[in-house]
């Protein structure tokens, strides 16, 4: 057991739901937290610090709470019974930690997106084989205390993995992908609709010809979804960006493809304030020397482009989360650039331009980010630094721009 030390760190053990098991954690296996000054040009950092135990820790989605405090889910190998186990920390508006969970059973429970329901508990989206026989999409609610309140999942007997999750007035919206029973590697976009108790309500299969993977979706305006991944065409070694948008009962409206000759792959999507939409991740095609590159575009209500950008220091870089801020420059996190193979954050102008990029000098990937209502940036993802506890840690960020 590792003893950590702590700067106004409330340690708290957590606590394994859905079935203990004998490697839960003890207060001495508790993070480490670090508060660090200065560290960029752009950006000054308020809050740093690293979650987990001594194996493979990461943090998926971040959310800001009443108070200014921070909530992160993610996944962990260092407790629970399971082969990942899925994880939750809650902290106040400083970065001292409230309480950290986990949740699942004996197989594998991750989580992807988290989101704060109407009545200010949680509501968690992923993945879990712990509830049945073979992956499948989870989705559970944790209550601002950190209890289980309830849990669903979703599937069928082929492999489901949910991705993302968005919170409706009446309820809840999963999206994913699902592969065929028969091979496990055609894949189709997935969407699964729920009541506020998480009942299903109806689920659409998006079955086309080739592999498709949905890693994001964002609820529209106009009361419908939008779902952004991936297509790989069958008999080549082609990817697209692959994007539906449908009609609130999960028709389709249109759907398009986006890129180049290379693999060009959506990760991150959000809807705009003039109606259109960004779609973010990684692309090999707009570059000379096939490097994966970061990848940039918008495209208006009905899916035409209205601009693509590609951009990044080297190979290897992609684009995890990317939101609009209030006047309308977005902000992203990944793995911006090539300098200590880095955790980054850039801020794009409303067309696209780059408007700078800062490495926060972290081996690690950002995973989400948020503007949170002071104006600053909260950002989870994972690390693997001089200063991390395991394998990986969890990573929880809290940044001013200057």
């Amino acid at each position: 057991m590792r003893m950590s030390k702590s700067v106004c760190l409330m340690v708290l053990p957590l606590v394994l739901l859905l079935g203990c098991s004998d490697d839960s954690p003890t207060s001495s296996d508790q993070d480490e937290q670090v508060f660090l000054a200065d560290t960029t040009a752009h950006l000054a950092t308020d809050i740093l610090t690293f979650h987990g135990g001594a194996g493979w820790d990461w943090g998926t989605s971040i959310i800001e709470l009443p108070g200014n405090g921070l909530a992160v889910s993610g996944s962990t190998d260092s407790y629970g019974s399971g082969k990942n186990t899925l994880y939750m920390l809650k902290t106040d508006s400083t970065g001292r930690v409230l309480w950290e969970r986990v949740f699942g059973g004996s197989g594998e429970d991750n989580a992807e997106r988290m989101a704060l329901a109407a009545d200010n508990n949680f509501v968690v989206a992923g993945v879990t084989s712990s509830l049945s026989d073979s992956y499948d999409f989870y989705l559970l609610k944790v209550s601002s205390s950190g209890s289980l309140m309830w849990q669903r999942s979703f599937g069928s007997a082929a492999f489901d993995w949910g991705t993302d999750l968005a919170v409706l007035s009446d309820g809840y919206a999963i999206s994913g992908y699902t592969l065929s029973a028969a091979d496990n590697e055609s894949g189709n976009f997935m969407l699964v609709r729920t009541d506020l108790r998480g009942n299903e309500m109806w689920s659409k299969t998006y079955d086309r010809p080739d592999r498709e993977w949905a890693h994001a979706m964002t609820a529209t305006t106009d009361g419908g979804f939008l779902l952004a991944g991936l297509v790989h065409y069958e008999g080549t070694n082609n990817v697209d960006v692959f994007v539906i948008k449908t009609d609130d009962t999960g028709g389709v409206v249109w759907e398009e493809t986006y890129g180049g000759a290379g693999d060009d792959k959506a990760l991150a999507a959000v809807e705009t304030g003039d109606g259109g939409f960004v779609l973010a991740g990684t692309s090999r095609s707009f570059n000379s020397e096939n490097y994966q590159k970061l990848y940039v575009l918008k495209v208006d209500a009905s899916g035409t482009v209205v601009w693509e950008k590609s951009f990044g220091d080297g190979s290897g870089l992609l684009c995890r989360d990317i939101s609009e801020n209030p006047d309308g420059t977005l902000i992203l996190t990944g793995i911006t650039t090539l300098e200590n193979s880095g955790t980054g954050v850039a801020k794009l102008d409303a067309s696209g331009n780059l408007l700078w990029n800062e490495n926060i000098g972290l081996v690690g990937t950002g995973t989400s980010i948020i503007r949170d209502m002071r104006g600053r940036y909260a950002v989870t993802g994972f690390a693997r630094d001089t200063l991390a506890l395991g394998e990986t840690d969890v990573l929880l960020m809290r940044l001013t721009e200057r």
